[in-house]
């Protein structure tokens, strides 16, 4: 039975394969480096571990309890969210003490703010919370006056605590849309997603559309993150942000379906990656061997060949007005192959139900 260390060593082999490796092809190093093999189990935790954004290794049963807390934003998943420098105003309500300071917001993303204080009133009581040693995880609910938008969030960490300034970040309690909070940047232009979610048999319907839901969200997540990850590579990045996914409409019976608000270059993104998928799907079809077809995933050799991210870039270049190419950084491509590629094979595997998704023809503003 492997150990930890073995469980590690493993790990890291994984990694040095990003993430590509076979059981077989692990085992085999572990053996010629004197460790002992790692089970079935252990090969799919390694995956759970990449899907949640790990870099060092977690046991799983220590990994169970992270996740169980809050298995769809837990704190790795929250890591991968970049932050943005912001200057836009904030009031942050203490609930358990009735109290409301201002201050602004230096740095923002989905997952964290991070806000200034400099008013005596503000920091004299944020230091009386922390010399009481109160302050961290305290309730707050963060407001943004210019879009009249309030979040709910705790106190992560302190960064700077003194009579004349104070930092504070914030952790919100659920992924906060960052194009209502931020005062600086303009959205850039959505589209209208329509979905449809069959699952493979009624007697287990709800079960498949609530993974179905889960891993379409992941997937349409993480596009945003791949496109938000060009636009930072640019000097639009500065002017304009990727805004967050909303709901317009859902219907929750079987067969689900639902619209979808996205950015534009997400949902090419997504839209590139369904077609792509087709192409892989109905390639696997052909194939004699059953145990065989269920095992062909989408690579990131065929999104490059078929341009997909490059695609998604120009769509940010004419969307931002910028007259310049715009290269596919190397975060929107580490984005794509270790978040995106495993969300999509899990959002578009056939062994689950089916879905199916078209683009709206026409486009619709930030607001709906």
């Amino acid at each position: 039975m492997a150990s930890y260390e073995d469980a590690k060593a493993g790990w890291e082999i994984f990694k040095a394969y990003r993430f590509a490796a076979s059981r077989e092809e692990i085992n085999r190093k572990l053996t010629r480096e004197g460790f002992s093999p790692i089970s079935e189990r252990t090969f799919r935790h390694y995956h759970k571990l990449k899907r949640y954004g790990y870099d060092r290794y977690v046991p799983i049963n220590q990994l169970d309890v992270k996740t169980l807390k809050d298995p769809l934003l837990d704190k790795a998943v929250r890591s991968r969210y970049t932050s943005i420098p912001d200057f836009s105003d904030v009031i942050v309500s203490f609930s358990n003490f009735s109290i409301h300071v201002t201050g602004i917001a230096v740095h923002l993303s989905a997952a964290t703010i991070t806000c200034r204080f400099t008013r005596p009133d503000a920091t004299n009581f944020l230091k009386y919370l922390a010399d009481k040693r109160t302050l961290l995880h305290q309730p707050v609910l963060v407001h943004f006056p210019h879009s009249k938008k309030s979040f709910h969030a705790i106190v992560e960490s302190v960064e700077a605590l003194d009579q004349e300034h104070t930092i504070v970040q914030f952790s919100f309690y659920t992924l906060a849309p960052i194009d209502m909070m931020t005062k600086q940047r303009t959205a850039l232009e959505s589209t209208q997603i329509s979905f449809r979610i069959t699952p493979t048999d009624e007697s287990i319907a709800f079960v498949e559309l609530t993974h179905k839901l889960y891993w379409l969200f992941h997937t349409l997540e993480a596009s945003r993150l791949v496109s938000e990850a060009i636009l930072l590579n640019t000097p639009a990045g500065e002017y304009f942000v990727v805004p967050t996914t909303r709901i317009k409409s859902i219907e929750m019976h079987s067969p689900a379906s639902g619209v979808l608000v996205a950015a534009i270059p997400a949902a090419v993104i997504l839209m590139g990656i369904a077609t792509i998928w087709l192409g892989v799907r109905d390639e696997a079809n052909r194939e004699t061997s059953r145990k065989h077809r269920h095992k062909r995933q989408l690579t990131l050799s065929e999104i490059q060949a078929n341009e997909l991210l490059s695609t998604a870039a120009d769509s940010i270049r004419n969307l931002a007005g910028v007259h310049f190419e715009i290269s596919v950084a190397p975060r929107a491509i580490e984005v794509f192959e270790q978040q995106l590629l495993p969300a999509a094979n899990q959002l578009f595997s056939s062994n689950t139900g089916t879905v199916e998704i078209m683009l709206s023809p026409f486009n619709v503003d930030k607001q709906a």
